[in-house]
């Protein structure tokens, strides 16, 4: 994904662990409501920019339909 999309959300340095965090998230591998829950996780400073790229990125995205993910390991057996 094009970066220059949330490029308008991006302030100053961000943890390793965010930058990570925030490539899954780009990638498609984890879910907006697991990258609302673990951006901010070395520093709840960033709340205000996880909104703001989970905003832009999915803005149709309702946290009341926010399910466990591949971050919490798990698994949904159906049928």
């Amino acid at each position: 994904m094009d970066v220059t999309l949330i490029s308008g959300c991006l302030a100053g340095d961000y943890h390793w662990f965010s930058i990570r965090i925030l490539d899954l998230y780009l990638d498609g591998v984890i879910n907006t409501g697991d990258f609302l829950r673990w951006f901010h996780m070395p520093n709840s400073g960033y709340l205000s920019t996880s909104e703001c790229i989970a905003a832009t990125i999915d803005p149709g995205y309702d946290y009341r339909t926010w399910q466990p993910g591949l971050m919490d390991g798990v698994v949904r057996i159906t049928g």
